[in-house]
């Protein structure tokens, strides 16, 4: 049977701790068809912007279909 692709968009801006929480949040479902993909608001260069892409890289080998990170 196929399962139905679910999308879970997170814009963050600033708060790496809640971004880690929600990602979290979204892999403790049971539902598994799931496409993450993080908007990061923050400017380039910017601490925000370095821990979010340092979230991502530790998250990006988890068993979703898919994970990204939009700038």
């Amino acid at each position: 049977m196929n399962e139905d692709l679910v999308s879970v968009i997170i814009p963050t801006y600033g708060r790496p701790v809640y971004l880690a929480r929600a990602i979290r949040s979204v892999l403790s479902q049971s539902y598994k068809n799931i496409e993450l993909i993080v908007v990061d608001d923050n400017p380039e260069g910017s601490e925000g912007r370095a821990a979010t892409e340092k979230l991502m890289r530790e998250f990006s080998t988890v068993g979703l279909s898919r994970f990204q990170m939009v700038r």
